[in-house]
């Protein structure tokens, strides 16, 4: 090979790696403001592990029952850490999506790097978000990230996302709904929007007052016997969608009747780990 031509090859391989450097992160880090240690013990937390530590402190400043008494210290003592100097050798945490994400859409607000942790903790929103994300594999950030206008409407959905996103799943732009390929018309016809659409899909179902999220994420974590019973799987397809849809008003209905506004308080109820009985009532067979 001639020296032109390998001088070429060398120059069209770095252009190439400089687009693909430009690409923004699925999964990115960022660091705090004092160390791991300092930042849980300030605010009465017992773990620093950085893997998980942001999720923890959104937990105490965000999640907590709205009532002074147990929110405000939590709030103060963020405020404090927050506005402590800062450590240059402070350990990083996780951030789902790139940085340039945050500042461009999410926060709006053009931070370093090395404010992004308060900034993110100083917003309600931005942090049930933060939350939300976490909980998303990467090939859903993937597809999510690009989408500026999802982003923002999930933003505006924060506490519903924190509680239920973590059943969002895209794969090769369709989201992966619960009962598979065969259960794809049942939701179409409740959620109002094509799983093959993945934006008007996910801008449908987190959305509302939480009920529709609250039931595709109780179903998404029931076993597979139980969740083609809730789906009605096993009942002609002409049935199915009449049976999903009269779940979803039977779930509202037991909600409104025990108290409104029942299902934001579960969607600040991010450490569900199993569907919540009360649904489940509705869903599995005695």
């Amino acid at each position: 090979m001639s020296r032109a031509k390998a001088v070429a090859v060398v120059v069209l391989l770095l252009s190439y790696g400089a687009v693909g450097a430009r690409q923004p992160a699925v999964r990115s880090a960022v660091r705090l403001p004092v160390s791991a240690h300092v930042f849980a013990s300030s605010l009465g937390l017992a773990e620093a592990d950085t893997a998980t530590l942001l999720l923890h402190v959104v937990r105490l400043v965000h999640l907590t029952p709205d009532q002074g008494a147990q929110r405000r210290p939590a709030q103060e003592a963020l405020h404090a850490v927050l506005s402590a100097p800062r450590d240059r050798k402070a350990e990083s945490v996780p951030l789902p999506l790139d940085p340039s994400i945050w500042r461009d859409t999410i926060l709006q607000a053009q931070v370093s790097d090395d404010e992004l942790v308060g900034a993110i903790l100083s917003d309600p929103r931005a942090s049930l978000l933060y939350h939300g994300l976490a909980a998303l594999d990467d090939e859903t950030l993937g597809w999510l990230g690009p989408e500026r206008e999802t982003l923002l409407h999930l933003r505006t959905r924060a506490a519903i996302f924190a509680a239920f996103g973590r059943s969002v799943h895209v794969r090769a732009g369709r989201v992966l709904v619960p009962g598979g390929a065969e259960a794809e018309p049942l939701w179409k016809s409740v959620v109002g929007a094509d799983p093959g659409k993945p934006a008007a899909f996910v801008h449908h179902l987190i959305g509302g007052n939480g009920r529709l999220a609250f039931l595709y994420d109780t179903i998404a974590h029931l076993d597979e016997p139980r969740q083609r019973f809730a789906l009605g799987l096993q009942l002609r397809t002409t049935s199915r969608a009449d049976r999903l849809h009269e779940t979803n008003r039977a779930a509202a209905a037991d909600g409104d009747r025990r108290r409104a506004g029942r299902l934001a308080a579960l969607a600040r109820a991010t450490t569900l780990t199993s569907p919540p009985a009360q649904l489940l009532l509705v869903l599995v067979p005695r």
